[in-house]
């Protein structure tokens, strides 16, 4: 890396989608796996929320916030925005805080989407395998054959604070293959100004490379198949584009 190289890349594809190009040699914040299918999100050193992976495609996954997690700053103290453009592009969303947080992410490929999908509340939501009574912080954003999104926040009794980018995690063979990525959200950000509502777009980090894509089935070795291939080269393309288009 050249000491003129940007850390984060940001590039505009239009007025929906960019693309985050991040280069670095370790990052204080991002997946960590402490043991085999337990997992940790968020600050290395204070994780915010607990990802649990079943052993078993059958089962379910768990994703709890955890009440000593660290959040991401709601403002930038470091006086050093992100280039290309991404200020200009990002006013008018719903977004009033927690640009930090891009500046953080593990290394790897991101689409950054402006979407209108307006989360919604259901009753029970699909963790995997499992449907589970949904909890407060859990809203769902997609639950269509090609993808399973929802957006987790923390604390558990409290909605999820949608204005800030939600930093995506991408489960591959999410209940076992062939079946839906899973692309779950979380706000790591502390929360900011007011919520300027559903009207504005919501912004969405969707992992393409990185840490962040997560093999479900990669301790499998007979059931490994192409999906991280399927993932890089079109399908995390295609997710972003259905998230572009709304309901």
């Amino acid at each position: 890396m050249s000491a003129d190289q940007p850390v984060v890349e940001f590039q505009r594809i239009d007025d929906r989608l960019a693309r985050l190009a991040v280069r670095r040699a370790g990052s204080p914040f991002g997946l960590t796996t402490p043991r085999p299918f337990v997992h940790r999100l968020g600050f290395r050193d204070s994780p915010l929320y607990a990802v649990d992976q079943p052993p078993s495609p059958d089962d379910g996954w768990g994703f709890e916030p955890l009440p000593d997690g660290r959040r991401v700053a709601s403002v930038d103290e470091s006086g050093t925005p992100l280039e290309g453009g991404y200020l200009p592009w990002v006013t008018g969303s719903r977004v009033t805080a927690g640009h930090t947080a891009l500046k953080l992410l593990p290394a790897g490929l991101y689409l950054l989407v402006r979407s209108p999908l307006s989360p919604r509340i259901e009753k029970e939501v699909a963790f995997g395998n499992e449907i589970v009574p949904a909890t407060p912080n859990v809203r769902v954003l997609l639950d269509e054959r090609s993808a399973c999104s929802l957006v987790v926040g923390a604390p558990a009794d409290v909605a999820p604070d949608l204005a800030q980018p939600l930093i995506g995690l991408t489960i591959l063979s999410y209940q076992g293959p062939p079946t839906p990525v899973g692309i779950l959200f979380f706000p790591c950000a502390t929360p900011g100004p007011a919520d300027p509502g559903e009207s504005r777009d919501l912004l969405l980090v969707v992992p393409v490379t990185g840490e962040l894509v997560l093999d479900s089935m990669g301790h499998a070795v007979g059931l490994r198949d192409n999906s991280r291939v399927v993932w890089q080269e079109r399908a995390a393309r295609e997710f972003a584009d259905r998230c572009v288009r709304g309901r």
